[in-house]
Parts: C-alpha cells; sequence; structure tokens
C-alpha cells in the first residue's frame, strides 16, 4: 500500500495557533492520516485475542453495555472504599491517597507522552514534510495507557515480579532502621465517639511497602524510562510529608524531619528539567521542542496529582474523624459526577434541546443542566453519609453538642453544593487533557469509568477547597494543647541557663 505523500515544507516562519488548535484540539488521527490508521488497525488486530461475547444476556450486557459496566463498576468500587475506610485500621486513608497518587501519576505519564508525541509529530508533518506514518499518534487505542514499551509478553506479571523484588529490599531497610534507630511503640487514643484508635509501628511498614510496591509497578508500566524516574520522585518527595507525620507527629519521640514540603517540592521541578532535557548529547530541533514540552506537562502533573492530592492527605492525618471525613469527600464528588452522567442521559433520552454546556469544544457531553442534576445527588449522598455515621457513632449528646451538630451540618450542605459546582472544573481539566492527547479514557482500570484519573479527576480540583473549608467550618478540630510541651521548655531552658552560670550543680 503507498503510503500517504509527504507534503512540503510551509513556509511560514511562525507557528500560529490555529496550528496548534488543528493538531491538538480534536482527536483527529483518522482525518489526519487514514491510510496509516487502517495499517495500524489491522496490525492491532492481529495482535489481539479476538473477544467472544458471552451467551449469557447479563454477563453479555456488562461486556458491552458502558451504562451497566458504569453501574455495577460504581456500585463494587464504592462499597469496598467504604468497607475499608470503615473496617480497615487507623492508617486507612492513608494508604489510599498513596495508592492513588502512584497510579495516577502513571496514567497522566501516558497522557503527556500522548500529548507531546502529538504535538511535535504535527509539527515534524506541517514543517519538515516527513511522512504521515512517522506522524501517527503512537497508536489507535482509546485509552491513554495502553501499552507496555518493553517487549515481554506479559508485562504486568514482570512488572509485578521486580516490584515485589525492590519492596521487599526497601522495606528490609526500614525494619533495619526500626530495630537500631526508630524504636517506634503502639500508640492509642480515644477519639470524640469513644472509640479507641491504634496506630502501630506496623502501620508504617505497611505504608512503605504499599506505596514502593505500587509506585515501582505503576512506573514500570510508563511509556518511557524518563518517565519512570518522574514517577518514582514525585512519589517519594509526596510520601515525606506521609513520613513526617509517623515520625513527628505521630511517633515525636523519635522525630526525623528529613525534608520540608517547601524545598522537596522544589527540587522535584529542578529534577524534572535536568531528567527531560538531553544536556549530555546534542538534540535537534524536534527533540528540543519535544523536551521542553514534556517539561511543562511533567511539571502540570507534579502540580495537579501529587501537590492537588497532599492538602488533602494531610487534612485526614491531623483529624481524628479521618474516614468519616473520606466518605463526606467522596460521597460530593462522585455523587455529582454520577448525578451528571445519568441525568445528562435522561434529558437526551427526553430530547432536550436546550442544554447550556459548560465547555463545548473540550467535552461535548458536559452541561450546566446535568451538572444541577449531579450537585442534587452529591448533596443528598452527603446527607445520607452524614446520618448513617451519626446513627453509627450511637453516642449520647446535649443540647449544645446538637446545636454544634445543626451548625456543621449547614457547611456541609454549603460545600455539597459549592464543593459540586468546582468538581465539574476538575472533569474539564481532564478532558482537556484526554482531547490534546486525542484519547477518550486514561486507562482500563475500572470498567465504565476508565483509568483511575478518570474517577478521581474532580477530586484533586476539589480536595484543596475542601481543606480550607474543613479549617472554616470545624476550627475547634485544630486546636492543640501546648502547654506540657512549652512547659518542658522552659524547664530544660532553665537548666541550661543555670548550667552556663555555673549555679546548676544538678
Amino acid at each position: 500500500m503507498a503510503s500517504q505523500p509527504a507534503q512540503p515544507p510551509s513556509t511560514r516562519s511562525e507557528w500560529a495557533y490555529e496550528d496548534v488548535q488543528e493538531a491538538q484540539m480534536t482527536a483527529d488521527a483518522d482525518l489526519d492520516f487514514p491510510e496509516t490508521c487502517d495499517i495500524a488497525r489491522e496490525t492491532v488486530k492481529h495482535e489481539a485475542a479476538p473477544f467472544q461475547e458471552s451467551a449469557n444476556p447479563i454477563i453479555a450486557a456488562f461486556q458491552t453495555n458502558n451504562m451497566v459496566q458504569r453501574i455495577a463498576s460504581g456500585l463494587l468500587l464504592g462499597g469496598a472504599v467504604t468497607v475499608y475506610l470503615c473496617l480497615g485500621p487507623a492508617a486507612a486513608p492513608i494508604y489510599l491517597c498513596s495508592m492513588v497518587v502512584a497510579v495516577c501519576n502513571y496514567e497522566y505519564a501516558w497522557l503527556s507522552h500522548r500529548i507531546a508525541h502529538r504535538f511535535t509529530a504535527a509539527y515534524a508533518f506541517r514543517y519538515h514534510g516527513e511522512a504521515a506514518a512517522d506522524s501517527l499518534p503512537l497508536d489507535v487505542h482509546s485509552v491513554a495507557a495502553s501499552r507496555l514499551p518493553c517487549g515481554s509478553r506479559h508485562p504486568k506479571i514482570v512488572a509485578g515480579a521486580a516490584a515485589f523484588l525492590i519492596t521487599g529490599i526497601v522495606t528490609g531497610i526500614f525494619l533495619i532502621f526500626q530495630h537500631r534507630y526508630f524504636h517506634y511503640q503502639t500508640v492509642q487514643y480515644v477519639n470524640i465517639y469513644q472509640k479507641t484508635l491504634v496506630y502501630t509501628w506496623l502501620d508504617f511498614i505497611l505504608l512503605i511497602s504499599i506505596s514502593t510496591w505500587i509506585t515501582i509497578f505503576s512506573a514500570l508500566m510508563t511509556p518511557t524510562l524518563t518517565a519512570a524516574i518522574n514517577a518514582i520522585v514525585q512519589q517519594f518527595v509526596y510520601s515525606w510529608a506521609v513520613l513526617n507525620f509517623f515520625t513527628c507527629f505521630l511517633y515525636d519521640t523519635n522525630c526525623f524531619n528529613v525534608m520540608s514540603s517547601g524545598p522537596g517540592r522544589m527540587n522535584v521541578v529542578i529534577f524534572v528539567m535536568m531528567n527531560r532535557v538531553a544536556w549530555w548529547r546534542s538534540v535537534t530541533p524536534l527533540h528540543a521542542i519535544n523536551s521542553v514540552l514534556h517539561v511543562m506537562l511533567d511539571c502540570i502533573g507534579f502540580a495537579y496529582i501529587s501537590m492537588l492530592i497532599s492538602p488533602m492527605s494531610a487534612l485526614l492525618m491531623q483529624v481524628d474523624q479521618g474516614a468519616r471525613i473520606a466518605l463526606g469527600f467522596l460521597a460530593v464528588v462522585w455523587g455529582v459526577d454520577t448525578g451528571a452522567y445519568f441525568c445528562g442521559h435522561l434529558l437526551s433520552s427526553l430530547r432536550f434541546k436546550h442544554s447550556h454546556f459548560l465547555a463545548r469544544h473540550i467535552s461535548p457531553n458536559k452541561d450546566i443542566e446535568g451538572s444541577i442534576g449531579g450537585i442534587i445527588v452529591g448533596l443528598a449522598a452527603t446527607l445520607l453519609v452524614d446520618a448513617l455515621w451519626s446513627q453509627e457513632s450511637g453516642i449520647a449528646v446535649d443540647d449544645k453538642v446538637k446545636k454544634q451538630n445543626q451548625y456543621r451540618q449547614i457547611w456541609r450542605i454549603i460545600f455539597a453544593i459549592v464543593g459540586g459546582a468546582i468538581s465539574r472544573y476538575g472533569d474539564l481539566f481532564a478532558s482537556l487533557l484526554k482531547r490534546l492527547a486525542g484519547v477518550k479514557d486514561t486507562g482500563t482500570l475500572i470498567p465504565g469509568h476508565g483509568g483511575l484519573l478518570d474517577r478521581v479527576d474532580a477530586m484533586l480540583f476539589l480536595g484543596a477547597v475542601f481543606v480550607l473549608y474543613h479549617r472554616i467550618a470545624f476550627p475547634g478540630g485544630y486546636d492543640s494543647d501546648i502547654s506540657n510541651t512549652l512547659l518542658t521548655y522552659l524547664n530544660i531552658q532553665n537548666k541550661v541557663l543555670r548550667a552556663q552560670s555555673g549555679n546548676g550543680a544538678t
């Protein structure tokens, strides 16, 4: 089959915005390179195993119907997260945040790789007259995270085994440090619901093991070595905040603050620039463009995932009601998303013709009417979680506590409404990234929803706002009694002063 003839290089000296819009704002690989797309489809068809639909109508509906997949996986995922947060260990929300960061970094690595590839390929095709086959955006799959760059026939098994090996080494090192230097003990206290919360040093080790395994496994599935290194470094710096919580707040008798959050984030930005820029060899203009794009996209990804989820994970570590806060927050996010989805389908089935779209050039299916329906569902989900948790606590309250609960419930309603509206911007930002990459979903982890980043895109944007809201609505949860610490400090200072003056012999 004859390949599409190369177009002559453009005579324009500048790259106009229309070129970016033409190449990036639409997933138009089929229109740009029809012949090479056909070749790629035939290759994928021969490589992939043929799909066989089940004879059972229920199973077949789950295999082929997106709405059925969305409902089933949503119920399963929501139930699993609820049980995990309610019945899991005291550090369950912290484990969950670490896993979310690792998987989202993996999916974003594929998104950024595709965006940079499409941008560079479009420039090369228009201005250097290269063949259309060289400009095809990687493959014709509809998801960003679709292939592993290495040639293994079982990439997930290989990546999982390597992750287990590295996790064993890292965990062993921390066990040695625990035995020789840390000496952490079990810590327990009674929260406001008269429940005893127990943190053991095993929680610290489990956090290290879980974070290391999911980070290494996800990094090995990224498209390039530089993307894998960036994912590991970003997770490493994010995890220091969690480790500082264990070493300096929970077990504050052995505080070892390795790195504060501010310098750590700056170090990530500097490392990304050094990792992506090919300073050790000469590069072509295309390589330079690709490096600059990757630097910008990696910095955006670090701010989008690690920095946006850090305030939320810090909140869950500071307060007693971490599980309840996490469930209430997820009720708003997932309630709005689910409500908007079904409300949009309902209006479409009723042939509603007067929709007011949020940003049709980014996501043609998101409108104001569906968002209002989603906010209503999110509000209902918030009230449901609040009612169920209040019954589960089972402690007697007086009139003063009832007034405080009513005041807090008003703030929850306000957040459900305002936060539901803000969460739609998180959906739009993720839709923009996917449109730039030319894909429909970020992955295939959750049937009917796509990847994990498709599921938590609104949560990332809303997390920082939620932390600010929680500090305003519940200021009492952030009060700390430092009187004993202050007295201890003053006594030590007095002893030092007496010793220096020669009056303290004892």
